[in-house]
């Protein structure tokens, strides 16, 4: 019952303290998981928690196998938190992983750390596939905060 008034309150735009929930990291994610929406919508449970699911994500995306893993991959480059590119940068190094996983994981370094994704763009560039597009497409970036930003707005707060 107090979730139907806290949602009508929310609809309202009269969202009361009582009514906020703070997610642990380990709900968030199982939310992002299991959760059944538009996939540009899938992130959002992500975005919400915010840098605290930031850890459990980072060693989630070591299983290659893992669900949702180019979400998370992409999600953890719209943070401020550093720790996951020691991870990223295994992932893209990884010759027997997806190529797609590691694009994406070339892109989240890049939005991490400019330095880095420069520098890993610049090594997989001439490559044909699909991480070579996304190595060339950074090295072309003139703007990386308004590339990081507009990245981060496409994973947080898509609008279609």
């Amino acid at each position: 019952m107090k979730k139907l008034f806290c949602l009508k309150l929310i609809i309202l735009g009269l969202l009361s303290a009582n009514c906020t929930h703070q997610q642990s990291p380990e709900d968030a994610v199982n939310e992002f998981m299991t959760h059944k929406t538009k996939e540009s919508y899938l992130t959002i449970p992500l975005c919400d928690a915010g840098e605290k699911v930031v850890p459990l994500l980072t060693e989630k995306i070591k299983d290659k196998n893992m669900e949702r893993r180019r979400y998370a991959i992409g999600f953890l480059g719209a943070t401020e938190n550093k720790l996951p590119l020691t991870t990223l940068e295994k992932i893209i190094e990884d010759e027997t992983d997806n190529e797609f996983f590691r694009a994406d994981s070339l892109q989240s370094a890049y939005l991490l750390d400019e330095k880095l994704g420069k520098e890993l763009a610049n090594k997989y560039q001439s490559r044909t596939d699909f991480l070579g597009e996304v190595a060339k497409e950074i090295i072309k970036v003139k703007d990386h905060s308004a590339y990081k930003k507009k990245q981060r707005e496409l994973i947080c707060n898509p609008n279609d």
